[in-house]
């Protein structure tokens, strides 16, 4: 039911109540002045209250009821005030049917009733013999009453008046709330929609982060692998170059043996089978290197590749990190504190790029000098085999030794030159071995240092995930509150 049907039904039990005590009052009156007159009062009464009854059941329009009721009333008044011959208090009745149209606050019923009410009291009084005060009051009572009475209308449609004007302007107050409450409850929906967006995608961040930093975590352990490794091929260079000078040491002993190759054949022959043992050996050594290197070179090209996925997820992150900045600038002041915390991760993600950017470019110049080891193992591992082809033609040619002898000599000179070139080699590959296994230390440590930004971004985000639970559920109160409004 609106407004005005509920002003249009209180308004209707008042009066009707009203009309009935006063009516009731008015009847008793009459019977205590005379029977005939009471009864007739009584009669007007009922037929009074049943008009307005009807009106109050079947016309149910608050423009027509705030008119018909009250005029009903004053017709009950002016024709007990006829029967009675008047009576002083007939303006105070008036005065009441006024207020009766008041009651259901329509302006216009007010100054209709008003206008019917003075003209026919200005009638009655003076184009009739009737003195509707009754009794001796003369006429300058009479205006003294009617001015109260033309006072009473005018301050009852002012109060109306008043009560409309506050009425519209609570309406225009009621429509500007519920439309700002209608914005809040939008954008309470809005910012949850978007909190629920940006929780999604933290939590997306979160996972990326927890596999980039298990990721790191095996790239560390594969950095101690290799720094181990390296420590394995320094010793093995070591032994390699101890190997070699033996070799250098037995080859200088051949040579001074050679000069008594007649008398000391068999022993020569053994110290030339020692020194092709030693030089197989020393290639075992040199194919064994090769392969562990080899292996680190194929090391360096996976932890490239693992660099190339953390590039890309802090663009993925710095990408995530610039939205919801955009999407914290559209919540607003409720959004700035969240706006510097997506900042700060955006921030993070570029450090981390940038980090990822230098460490590649330690492990590709590592992966360089590994690729220069590499080619000086072929080096040294070809020097071998063709020391020991020559020690192979030597014993071929061992029975023909004496005839051979100034040959084999010149052949041992050749071979401690190529000997010593191989104990410089293996220098070379030692101090190489040395500078890659402190590279790998190094990257360790840089590796190390991405675990524990990682760890921060995750405290950060984590962080971020408890400002936006906060944020989600502060908004669905608000939300909550404003739907029950």
């Amino acid at each position: 039911m609106e407004n005005s049907d509920k002003t249009r039904v209180r308004a209707d039990k008042v009066v009707f109540s009203l009309f009935l005590f006063f009516g009731t009052i008015c009847a008793l009156q009459s019977f205590i002045k005379s029977v005939t007159l009471g009864i007739t009062a009584a009669v007007m009464c009922i037929v009074a209250w049943g008009v307005t009854f009807a009106i109050i059941k079947l016309v149910k329009k608050a423009e027509i009821n705030s008119v018909a009721i009250p005029t009903t009333f004053f017709i009950a008044i002016v024709i007990f005030n006829i029967m009675s011959g008047g009576t002083s208090y007939f303006i105070i009745e008036i005065a009441m049917t006024v207020m009766f149209s008041g009651l259901y606050f329509n302006l216009k019923s007010i100054r209709i009733i008003s206008i019917i009410l003075d003209v026919v009291t200005l009638i009655m009084q003076f184009a009739t013999p009737l003195n509707v005060l009754g009794g001796d009051l003369g006429i300058t009572v009479f205006i003294a009453h009617f001015f109260c009475l033309v006072t009473i209308e005018y301050l009852i449609y002012k109060m109306v008046q008043w009560m409309h004007e506050e009425q519209e302007k609570a309406a225009a107050f009621e429509e500007d709330r519920q439309k700002a409450v209608d914005n809040i409850y939008s954008m309470t929906k809005s910012l949850n929609s978007e909190v629920g967006s940006v929780r999604d995608a933290t939590g997306s961040i979160t996972a990326k982060i927890d596999n980039l930093s298990q990721s790191l975590l095996e790239i560390e352990k594969g950095a101690d692998v290799q720094v181990q490794n390296m420590s394995d091929i320094n010793s093995a260079m070591a032994g390699i170059q101890n190997h070699v000078s033996d070799t250098v040491a037995v080859s200088g002993d051949i040579e001074d043996l050679s000069k008594k190759l007649l008398t000391s054949t068999s022993e020569n022959r053994t110290e030339l089978e020692s020194s092709e043992n030693l030089i197989n050996d020393v290639r075992t050594a040199i194919d064994s290197a090769k392969e562990t290197v080899s292996d680190f070179a194929q090391q360096m090209e996976e932890i490239i590749e693992v660099l190339a996925q953390i590039k890309n997820i802090s663009s993925q992150t710095n990408l995530l990190a610039l939205n919801a900045s955009i999407e914290a600038a559209r919540a607003g002041e409720a959004g700035r504190g969240f706006a510097v915390v997506a900042e700060e991760v955006r921030k993070l993600a570029e450090e981390t790029k940038v980090t990822t950017d230098q460490i590649e470019t330690v492990v590709t110049g590592l992966k360089e000098r590994i690729d220069e080891v590499i080619s000086s193992v072929d080096n040294g591992n070809n020097l071998a085999v063709e020391s020991s082809q020559k020690i192979r033609t030597t014993l071929s040619a061992f029975s023909d030794m004496a005839e051979q002898v100034n040959k084999m000599q010149e052949g041992i000179h050749n071979q401690n030159i190529m000997i010593e070139k191989i104990d410089k080699l293996v220098g070379e590959v030692k101090n190489n071995v040395q500078s890659t296994a402190a590279i790998a230390e190094e990257y360790t440590a840089t590796a190390e240092e991405l675990i524990a930004l990682q760890t921060e971004q995750q405290n950060d985000i984590r962080s971020v995930n408890s400002y936006i639970d906060n944020i989600k559920d502060s908004s669905e109160k608000l939300q909550d509150s404003f739907q029950q409004e």
